[in-house]
């Protein structure tokens, strides 16, 4: 499964899942998908244990459904991008952190640009730094403790963003992969393959 808004994109592998047969891209309206995990979770279908959730689909539409709630919808027209070329086929830069420490200054990172109300970016973590804000200059810098391997690199991501991908990594740890200040980067769990995010760089001076 893959998702995309310009900006970032995650790639979830299911390898458990029964597949649907065939090649064909399923384009699905991302508002009708953000349905889906409802009934996986048995909150549609009156608190169903199961958390398995079956698809079916056609040319024109696409079902889900657990136990007797169904949700359709019409899909898009169109092929998909080729989104595996988006993927930097190198990534120089390795970085190991704690998704919770990661989190945790993420988060303040992104109420205190928030409460400034100013156009910033949280640069991504790097050992060694001190936590000192700077209300003159518009900075907040929070050291995080990880491991990283590469080059010296400085590289700026929205928080947001940034967030919502390092959240849905599963497992303790989080690793980010990054080639240069201007290509995409990875987040990804530490143990976990079958999930991947990129996200875009924010470009600053």
């Amino acid at each position: 499964m893959v998702a995309t808004d310009s900006y970032r994109m995650a790639m979830r592998d299911l390898p458990d899942s029964e597949t649907i047969p065939g090649e064909e891209d399923l384009l699905v309206p991302a508002r009708a998908l953000s349905e889906a995990p409802a009934a996986a979770t048995g909150t549609l279908s009156g608190g169903s244990e199961t958390n398995r959730v079956g698809v079916a689909a056609n040319s024109n539409e696409i079902t889900f459904w657990q136990g007797n709630v169904q949700i359709s919808t019409r899909l898009l027209e169109g092929r998909y991008p080729d989104y595996k070329q988006l993927i930097p086929d190198h990534y120089p830069n390795r970085l190991h952190l704690g998704k919770e420490s990661f989190l945790s200054a993420l988060r303040r990172s992104s109420c205190w640009c928030a409460t400034t109300r100013r156009r910033c970016a949280s640069p991504c973590a790097r050992a060694g730094r001190p936590q000192r804000p700077e209300p003159d200059s518009g900075v907040l810098r929070r050291a995080v403790d990880g491991d990283y391997t590469g080059e010296d690199l400085v590289i700026a991501f929205n928080p947001s963003y940034l967030i919502d991908g390092v959240e849905a990594v599963a497992g303790d740890e989080v690793i980010v992969r990054t080639a240069d200040a201007s290509r995409a980067a990875t987040v990804r769990g530490a143990e976990d393959q079958e999930f991947r995010y990129l996200l875009m760089p924010v470009r600053v001076s």
